[in-house]
């Protein structure tokens, strides 16, 4: 931290106590790790394999699902699949990393041919094929003409939602009365987006209510009290009560479908990243942790976790990549260091696997990358293929490790919100390395409430009013400031005159703290003035005239006393 700041013996000891205890609860994966080189590299071997993919395909119109079997090149499909926005959104993600404006050109292609899908009400599958596509579309490029398209999924999706079953309906099949699938809870992200993008405030509260619904009901409905899942519940339509669990995908009713599990840790991670409410992470810990102690050695689970042909049963790298992905944001949002240690670390160990020669296509004839796929075992449909939604999350989660394992004093992100970033920039960072943009011996930056009064440093002050931003503190006008409270918000009339503080009869503190007679002068709209007095008047300074008087007569007694003396006037004229 900067050694240019004196400490006092107890105040060191202090900040070194902070710096202690913030190395020990900052994220596990906040500095440089040796998987770092594996996984940039396989960044390049995605690049490539994309821009393979654009001339293998050369179509627009045709969309990129598995890879054959014999020939390794990719099977596609019109925009109508489920599959279609996983290789535009792949596109794009990738373009933002790299930059390489061909990537762009040919996500710009691909995700154009996706436009009309955006208005289907016919499947809960409309979040996978635009948000994946149009919506990184929209976060790199901010074009509203995108956004407008995943508002329209939005509200296709949401019209498939049933208020007496509290959840949108997955399938519209003979089979089932009112389908509900645990892969559904990706596509809540669509509804949350949308509330938060729509400019009808109705609306929003509409989608976002829905949303939640839906996943309180998987919660309740899907998920098994060891904490694997069911696939599929299906609901009676009238009253919502439960027809059915069924496992469609799996061996059967009562295994675990190993992508479902995959797809349930992941959705239930983004609804607590969506709404903050702690019993949605409460369900993605209890789906992780039975995820994580059930995988193979490898890492890499098998189709089911219970097919009874294990170890010679097909892997599924996509539930890995989905997993994988999942994991990563799980483990930086639980709060508990040993916790998110675990989480990051499984996260890890699965990634590693999937970097390995035994499931990264490099070297081997595919057009794919990840191999040993398993879309749909019990049709035997795309079993040991490369799976363009594997390959998505795959690339996804190797993003995310990026991110996670970059420390934050060289992420290009302004992670303290204090409108600074990075080194040497933020006054938080000593070198590029460091893992937090926060300094233990900066009241302004530290992280803490120094001052208890609930609110916490420097945040970049957006409106221009001098006051840093909630949930900043307003005392501090700079995250070098060198205290929390100032006079103008201690609760203390610390000039002796009438009024305290800057606000009328209760300071920052609460009420019965303030002065009943109003605020002080001087620190009315300046909370973080730290003087209530003025420089005319308060703690003194109200004696200035006086002062002026003694000054003068000690100057003509020393005009006198130095003609006595033939020498000069100690105080200037």
């Amino acid at each position: 931290m900067p050694s240019w700041r004196k400490l006092s013996s107890a105040r060191l000891a202090l900040a070194v106590f902070a710096a202690l205890a913030a190395a020990v609860s900052s994220a596990p994966a906040a500095a440089q790790t040796p998987l770092r080189a594996q996984v940039q590299n396989a960044l390049s071997f995605v690049e490539q394999r994309l821009l393979h993919a654009i001339d293998e395909i050369d179509e627009p119109d045709r969309y990129p699902k598995s890879t054959n079997r014999s020939t390794g090149r990719w099977t596609t499909s019109s925009s109508d699949s489920w599959t279609s926005g996983f290789f535009p959104g792949q596109l794009w993600l990738v373009y933002e990393y790299t930059g390489n404006e061909a990537l762009r050109t040919a996500a710009e292609a691909w995700t154009a041919g996706l436009d009309e899908e955006a208005s289907r009400t016919d499947t809960h599958d409309v979040g996978f094929m635009i948000l994946t596509s149009f919506g990184q579309a929209f976060r790199i490029t901010g074009s509203a003409s995108y956004q407008q398209t995943v508002l329209t999924a939005a509200a296709s999706l949401d019209t498939r939602f049933d208020p007496d079953v509290g959840a949108t309906q997955s399938w519209d099949r003979d089979e089932w009365e009112f389908p509900v699938i645990i892969d559904n809870m990706m596509n809540l992200e669509l509804l949350f987006w949308g509330s938060r993008n729509t400019a009808n405030p109705a609306q929003a509260a509409t989608w976002f209510g829905h949303a939640v619904s839906h996943a309180d009901v998987t919660a309740a409905s899907h998920v098994r009290p060891d904490g694997s899942t069911y696939q599929l519940v299906d609901f009676d339509a009238g009253d919502g009560s439960i027809l059915s669990r069924e496992t469609v995908q799996g061996y059967g009713d009562e295994t675990t479908w190993s992508r479902g599990q995959a797809w349930g840790l992941y959705g239930f991670t983004m609804v607590h990243r969506e709404t903050g409410e702690p019993r949605f992470l409460a369900v993605a810990r209890t789906l992780a942790d039975w995820f994580v102690a059930h995988l193979p050695p490898d890492a890499v689970p098998y189709w089911d976790f219970q097919a009874p042909g294990i170890p010679n049963e097909p892997r599924d790298s996509s539930a890995a990549a989905i997993a994988a992905s999942g994991l990563l944001e799980l483990s930086q949002r639980v709060g508990d260091p040993v916790e998110r240690e675990r989480y990051f670390g499984a996260a890890e160990a699965i990634l590693a696997s999937l970097l390995s020669d035994a499931y990264l296509s490099d070297g081997v004839e595919s057009s794919g990358i990840l191999l040993h796929g398993t879309g749909n075992r019990p049709r035997n449909r795309e079993v040991d293929v490369s799976l363009i939604y594997g390959d998505y999350y795959f690339t996804e989660a190797l993003l995310r490790y990026l991110d996670v394992t970059t420390p934050a004093c060289s992420n290009g992100v302004d992670d303290d919100a204090d409108g600074l970033a990075d080194f040497p920039t933020d006054p938080g960072c000593d070198v590029a390395e460091d893992a937090s943009e926060r300094s233990p011996l900066l009241p302004c930056d530290d992280g803490l409430d120094g001052d208890g009064d609930g609110f916490t440093d420097y945040v970049a002050d957006a409106n221009g009013d001098g006051i840093s931003d909630p949930p900043g503190d307003p005392a501090c006008h700079d995250p070098r400031g060198a205290k929390e409270r100032t006079q103008c918000q201690d609760g203390i009339d610390n000039d002796a005159r009438v009024g305290t503080d800057f606000d009328a009869g209760v300071s920052i503190l609460g009420a019965g703290h303030g002065d009943p007679s109003g605020p002080d002068p001087e620190c009315v709209g300046r909370p973080w003035r730290d003087r209530e007095a003025s420089r005319s008047c308060g703690l003194g300074f109200e004696l200035a005239p006086a002062l002026a008087a003694l000054v003068g007569v000690a100057r003509r007694r020393g005009r006198s006393a130095a003609r006595g003396r033939g020498g000069a006037s100690i105080i200037p004229a």
